[in-house]
């Protein structure tokens, strides 16, 4: 008897598996917000856990990569950690226009870092308008002892909590973070991957039902096109 011929072919790969490895989204994400607040500290956490130091060295701009897995996607996000001075504005428009997505970062114990952020926001307006995803986050939340570290005090003497004003007056996304402590620090960007991600369905249903809406638009104008021939062929026989 003949023996059987052992089959060396490989079983089929996971399509999830095949999907995740051959897939690649490159993303340039820019930081911007005031000195101190912990942006490198927000940038070095996500891209090493461990990479932590409390003394302060000053930015004036600096790059950033990482590769990672997240809903069955590869990630390689570039980060721009911007300088925290306010003496930049062409550098600044320079990483808003090549970004992909903006993260706007303030300190819950400084209010003055908050208010820095509208000057960012006008600038993003006036470079990108609102398409731009966007991310604003309250970093060191362990200082925070209670709710009034989310409160500043605007001109007029109005109490204001900041997180209301990123998400019903500037209609960015908003987060708490601690870098010190390596506390959700992966939620902004992650974030910024779903809002992408939104955009892009919302973009292919748009797109499928174009073609709809431009069929019944022709049927419409035909049907119209017709009642219109009937009535003045009615008129004309009328007239004579």
């Amino acid at each position: 008897m003949k023996k059987q011929q052992k089959d060396n072919k490989k079983p089929p790969a996971n399509r999830k598996e095949e999907r995740r490895s051959t897939y690649l989204k490159v993303l340039t994400v820019a930081v911007f917000g005031a000195a101190k607040v912990g942006k490198s500290s927000i940038i070095r956490r996500f891209c090493e856990p461990e990479d932590y130091c409390d003394e302060y060295e000053p930015t004036v701009e600096d790059f950033f990569s990482k590769h990672f897995f997240y809903n069955d996607r590869t990630y390689q996000l570039d980060m721009i950690d911007t300088c925290g001075s306010e003496n930049f504005p062409a550098m600044r428009r320079v990483d808003i226009a090549k970004a992909d997505a903006i993260i706007l970062v303030y300190s819950v114990d400084n209010k003055m870092s908050f208010e820095q952020l509208s000057m960012y926001r006008d600038e993003i307006i006036e470079e990108r308008g609102f398409d731009i995803p966007v991310v604003v986050v309250a970093n060191k939340s362990d200082l925070a002892i209670d709710s009034s570290s989310l409160e500043i005090t605007d001109k007029n003497g109005c109490v204001l909590n900041t997180r209301d004003v990123v998400l019903k007056r500037w209609k960015y996304m908003w987060t708490l973070t601690s870098a010190k402590l390596n506390w959700a620090i992966h939620e902004p960007f992650h974030m910024i991957l779903d809002e992408i991600q939104r955009k892009k369905r919302e973009a292919a249903d748009n797109n499928n039902e174009s073609p709809k809406i431009k069929r019944k638009t022709s049927w419409l104008n035909r049907s119209l096109g017709k009642s219109l021939r009937r009535t003045k062929s009615t008129q004309s026989k009328l007239n004579e």
